[in-house]
């Protein structure tokens, strides 16, 4: 029987074991993943474009509005014709705009997958672009990059990838109302055929060998196209390191710190993750607690690592009134130099490891988000090997580990500073 006066014994060794994709190929070759996990008889489809970002782009905003219009209309199909047909059926759509790996994704009901499979086939591979539906799109995002705009967080963010990447780079490009307005029908036909006509097919939920065979008939019977793109290699922006805009309307600041860093495939970067937990990837690290439980300067400040298919950089992120600004700047850098200085106590650390731990446990709660577990992988080009490393890094990573990782990456000397507001 249970003791149940007498606590479980507590592990510091993480370990997880959970379903992984597989995958198989259609009749033309196309990847598929499937996930088959959980009991609901739900279809998660998911269409990605390894090729269809906006750093891939020749012209800008062509990703973003093409992938837009896909839900505009098709050969045979108006706009107000597929999303009937969707809803009659209880399936949904969802865009997704990236720099990077842009997807569409089809939600259904298992047993209707054969119904709407071929609306959302022909939505993939032949849409319309009607003129009339062009201008509407384009005007509609148009004003609501206006509003975002006028929001200093937003403004901050978009500034500080700027910062980082320059103008050039298309990590660091602002997309503004005109050039939304100058697309064309031309324009959006050219990067589909030549960008969003590469695709592989990622299906989680209620997924078995009936599935595939759909899969293949309205899939697997196109000939794709094989070509490949060559993406630019961009240098980072070495001239400035601080940007400063007032907003007299603006009730506060906002602030971005931070750097570029390594990349997911680096030995590093596992060590990297666990040391951003402990200065500002959860409500106990070190920022929250001094600059919003002590000093009381914001409601909220937290920092991440952003990693990007051909980059990453590592980002502090807060909004604090204006006067509070440089006490905050100080505060950020008083407590990177105390990490850079000395090792983290063994209750801080695990406290980081644990909260990480628990994070990473709870992403592992359906298909759906198993899926997402692969895809987060995939576009990098890494495999489960990943996971099995974050679990031993996060088993062992020391203290001294982690004051070695903020000696090595997150100086506060050379981080870019943005401030809107």
């Amino acid at each position: 029987m249970l003791d149940r006066t007498v606590a479980p014994k507590h592990s510091t060794s993480y370990t997880i074991n959970f379903p992984k994709a597989a995958e198989h190929k259609l009749d033309n070759n196309i990847p598929v993943y499937t996930l088959a996990a959980g009991s609901q008889p739900i279809i998660k489809l998911e269409v990605l474009f390894p090729l269809g970002g906006s750093y891939y782009e020749n012209k800008t905003a062509a990703s973003f509005i093409t992938l837009k219009m896909l839900q505009e209309g098709t050969k045979s199909y108006t706009s107000n014709e597929m999303s009937n047909l969707f809803a009659q059926y209880g399936a949904f759509v969802e865009l997704h705009p990236s720099f990077d790996v842009p997807s569409v994704t089809l939600y259904c009901l298992t047993k209707y997958l054969n119904i709407v499979l071929p609306f959302f086939q022909e939505m993939i591979l032949a849409p319309a672009f009607p003129e009339n539906d062009l201008k509407r799109v384009q005007s509609i995002e148009a004003q609501q990059l206006k509003l975002q705009n006028e929001k200093s967080n937003i403004v901050a963010s978009k500034k500080f990838r700027q910062l980082i990447f320059g103008s050039d780079n298309p990590y660091g490009k602002i997309i503004n109302d005109s050039d939304i307005d100058q697309l064309t029908t031309k324009d959006l036909t050219k990067f589909h055929s030549a960008n969003l006509s590469q695709f592989e097919l990622l299906i989680s939920g209620h997924v078995d060998s009936d599935t595939l065979k759909i899969l293949n008939d309205h899939f697997g019977k196109e000939v794709m196209n094989t070509s490949t793109i060559e993406s630019c290699e961009y240098s980072l922006n070495d001239e400035e390191t601080f940007i400063k805009e007032d907003k007299k309307t603006a009730l506060q600041s906002s602030i971005r710190m931070g750097k570029p860093v390594i990349d997911k495939g680096h030995l590093d970067y596992i060590k990297l993750l666990v040391a951003n937990q402990a200065l500002g990837g959860y409500f106990g690290s070190r920022l929250m607690k001094n600059i919003r439980e002590d000093k009381g300067f914001t409601y909220g400040i937290h920092s991440s690592i952003v990693s990007l298919k051909h980059n990453c950089y590592f980002v502090i992120g807060t909004d604090v009134k204006k006067e509070f600004v440089d006490d905050v700047i100080g505060e950020i850098n008083k407590e990177i130099a105390l990490l850079c200085a000395d090792p983290m106590s063994a209750n801080e650390l695990a406290a980081v490891k644990n909260h990480m731990f628990g994070h990473f446990q709870s992403q592992l709660n359906s298909a759906f988000s198993l899926a997402e577990k692969f895809k987060n992988i995939h576009i990098h080009g890494l495999d489960y090997t990943y996971y099995d490393d974050y679990m031993s890094i996060l088993s062992n990573i020391t203290s001294t580990e982690i004051q070695s990782i903020f000696n090595k990456y997150l100086q506060p000397e050379g981080m870019r500073k943005v401030v809107i507001g």
